[in-house]
């Protein structure tokens, strides 16, 4: 009986390392996605850090940016100019908060228009062509009705909602089911992140990708201390959040 539990435990674990790596994935293209949008309007990046934690390697490009990669590989992060991006026009800065999410939609929806075409491969370049574009189609549409989705399941059972909602790791183990070891599994499961990445970023609350654009117009109205206080406040909420469903979805994987 151990050499089953053992296999299963390691198949688990395989399984688990690969929607881990596929995460940050999803988080690298999310960063670089920002980070290009700040590049292409000359916005000063003082670094662009794959992974989090001490650094383990780092050189700074021509550019003047810092390119370092650090201890704990997963995902990635910008560091702007103090005051360089709100220093921006308006449009800049709507396109940089934008930028990140796009990124996801772009790449997630490569990923699904390539599981489409497996499905199509061989046949004419118009089933093709078809297959690529509802790829994209259905990832972008998922992106918009994402934030609508979310708040109507709230309104609609805010206990239920609760209850079924979860951090990274719970995630992760959802979409253990659907992970294959396999190149269609991972495009399959790349695309489910990207959008669940790109649609929680779009929800208007601070500290996200979509709470700046909602507060980006506002900020003249409600003044810059204000708004401060604000996007500190979402912080904590975000981060609160975060750790509860964490806590939260490893106590679950105990039965507790």
């Amino acid at each position: 009986m151990l050499f089953p539990i053992k296999e299963v435990a390691l198949t688990t674990t395989f399984y688990t390392l690969g929607l881990i790596l596929i995460l940050s994935a999803v988080i690298f293209f999310h960063e670089f996605g920002h980070f290009l949008a700040m590049r292409l309007f000359g916005i000063k990046v003082d670094e662009f850090a794959i992974g989090f934690g001490p650094k383990i390697w780092s050189r700074r490009l021509r550019s003047g940016v810092v390119f370092s990669v650090r201890l704990i590989l997963v995902g990635g992060f910008n560091k702007p100019a103090p005051g360089a991006v709100e220093a921006a026009p308006i449009h800049q800065r709507a396109a940089v908060f934008s930028a990140g999410m796009l990124a996801n939609v772009l790449t997630g929806g490569l990923a699904v228009a390539a599981m489409y075409f497996s499905q199509v491969y061989g046949q004419g370049p118009r089933e093709v062509g078809t297959a690529v574009a509802m790829g994209l189609w259905d990832v972008f549409r998922s992106w918009l009705a994402y934030p609508s989705t979310v708040i109507r399941f709230f309104c609609h059972d805010f206990a239920s909602a609760v209850e079924t909602i979860s951090g990274p790791i719970g995630i992760v183990r959802k979409l253990l089911p659907t992970f294959e070891a396999s190149p269609l599994g991972a495009l399959t499961c790349f695309g489910q992140v990207s959008v669940i990445a790109a649609g929680f970023n779009l929800l208007p609350l601070p500290f996200l990708d979509g709470g700046h654009l909602v507060l980006i117009p506002l900020q003249k109205l409600i003044g810059r201390k204000a708004n401060q206080v604000v996007m500190v406040g979402g912080g904590m909420l975000v981060i609160f959040l975060f750790a509860w469903t964490t806590t939260r979805d490893i106590l679950s994987i105990f039965g507790l």
